[in-house]
């Protein structure tokens, strides 16, 4: 009852409950996540159970029924347009009064231009990465985050040292799409931190492939 009680207060509060009331989501919270942070609680009672007790009376957590999964995936038109939008393109629609005829074209603003957005997404769709791992890849092995082996064509997506966990980070196969897009970022990169380094700026930038403003994104 104490667990049931919970995730209806939960489900009450919205997205960001430490928030005020008028910076808070309307969307209210999920199963899913109901679901995290009791898990969170079951894990914490069984650490301390097997490392500081044992407790005479173990209580049992109670979760939310599971969510059904989403088997929503981009469509080739969505994957364009994410694309497009991230290099500045939009769809510029209108209608003749009097013929109605809809006319529409693509129009392209330099100020919107994101090529970190295009290199994050064309790496994404081509490796089916988490956002972290995309986020933190480089250019050379890295003991700390994953990396790219051009060469041998495959993004190492753990880092050297890194011990594998349930979210496990496979090695993916780059394909000879993608190839062409890292090769010439890893030369434009090159280039970069080349003429950086001459100007007396750090060596340390343009060391990940996904950048901003020469350093790493924390979130994209």
């Amino acid at each position: 009852d104490l667990c049931n009680s919970y995730a209806d207060w939960r489900r009450k509060q919205g997205k960001w409950p430490n928030h005020q009331e008028r910076q808070r989501r309307a969307r209210p919270v999920s199963n899913g996540t109901i679901r995290r942070e009791l898990a969170i609680l079951s894990a914490a009672i069984g650490y301390w159970h097997e490392n500081h007790g044992p407790i005479t009376a173990v209580p049992v957590v109670s979760l939310p029924e599971i969510s059904p999964g989403r088997d929503k995936y981009l469509e080739q038109d969505e994957r364009v347009r994410l694309i497009a939008g991230s290099l500045g393109f939009y769809r510029h629609a209108w209608c003749d009064v009097g013929s109605r005829r809809q006319h529409v074209r693509w129009v392209r603003l330099r100020k919107h231009i994101n090529y970190h957005l295009t290199r994050f997404l064309l790496l994404g769709l081509a490796t089916g990465s988490r956002k972290g791992v995309i986020l933190g890849a480089r250019w050379m092995p890295s003991t700390f985050a994953g990396w790219v082996d051009l060469e041998k064509a495959v993004f190492h997506r753990r880092a050297m040292d890194e011990i594998e966990t349930k979210k496990r980070k496979p090695p993916s196969a780059l394909g000879f799409r993608i190839m062409a897009h890292l090769q010439r970022w890893r030369r434009i990169d090159a280039d970069r931190r080349a003429r950086n380094i001459a100007a007396g700026g750090s060596n340390l930038y343009y060391q990940t492939i996904i950048h901003w403003r020469v350093k790493q994104i924390g979130d994209i």
